[in-house]
């Protein structure tokens, strides 16, 4: 589009007749251009008109184009299904006054990462399962992406290992041990999704692995913005990982700990 304006405009300065008349905005030269579909018929033509408007039409596909791409790193570089990129803070009907709350402050949350790339914060929310955690995670993460220039990653933490596990016996995988460190560690904003999942394997408080632990421990100890979800309570998120890990799940957390242990399972009725 951007080539037909200017050519356009260049089929102007060649084609126009000038009439003797200047621009209102600019003092330039009027010229008159006939159409080519009718000459019997034309417009009036501003060369600092024609410049205006390509600045602005080449400003929108730039904007447009750093959009997608900022969509398309976030969606290939994250793990998670196609349903869950679709949840926002709109979609999340809070049906008590305990629900609408966590929401409200969850919205400030990803007003205050969108606004402050810079700033050091992890955010937790934990509770039992089918709450709306990871739908309200998702939702902030889209908040972020969606208005702000910050590179966005959310990963399940089940898939996540599943991943890494398939690249151990396979060339093909593209979730190696290293290339997830990278990615997890190269964004700006961080959503672990499920922590507690791909150690307990449904058995809450069962001590994680040592490589799983040291896993996590490299994605907490270099990335120092990220927002985690849980089935996990605080005390058996201890049972399960070392002291060194456990201090970083909750590095500064304090003002953005969520619990969901006062909302009904949404995924029931």
């Amino acid at each position: 589009m951007t080539n037909n304006v200017a050519l356009q405009a260049y089929q102007n300065a060649v084609n126009g007749q000038k009439i003797g008349q200047k621009c209102p905005k600019h003092g330039t030269e009027l010229i008159y251009i006939k159409s080519a579909k009718d000459p019997s018929t034309g417009r009036l033509a501003c060369s600092e008109c024609d410049k205006e408007a390509l600045a602005a039409l080449a400003d929108e596909f730039d904007k447009k184009a750093a959009e997608e791409i900022k969509r398309s790193y976030f969606m290939q570089h994250s793990l998670a299904s196609a349903d869950v990129f679709k949840c926002s803070f709109d979609s999340f009907i809070a049906s008590t006054k305990y629900e609408e709350a966590i929401k409200h402050n969850l919205m400030s949350t990803a007003k205050a990462y969108a606004a402050k790339p810079d700033a050091q914060r992890n955010t937790i929310l934990y509770g039992k399962s089918g709450t709306g955690k990871s739908h309200l995670a998702m939702s902030l993460m889209n908040y972020v992406a969606d208005h702000s220039d910050q590179k966005c990653v959310y990963v399940n933490v089940t898939k996540l290992f599943r991943k890494i596990k398939n690249s151990m016996n396979s060339d093909y995988e593209y979730w190696t041990e290293s290339k997830a460190e990278d990615i997890m560690t190269g964004c700006d904003l961080l959503c672990i999704d499920d922590l507690g999942t791909e150690s307990s394997m449904g058995r809450q408080g069962q001590e994680a692995s040592r490589w799983v632990q040291n896993v996590l421990y490299d994605a907490l100890e270099n990335q120092k913005r990220i927002v985690i979800t849980t089935n996990l309570s605080e005390q058996q998120l201890r049972r399960t990982y070392d002291a060194k890990l456990f201090s970083r799940i909750f590095r500064n957390s304090v003002g953005t700990r969520f619990n969901f242990d006062g909302i009904s399972d949404k995924r029931i009725g």
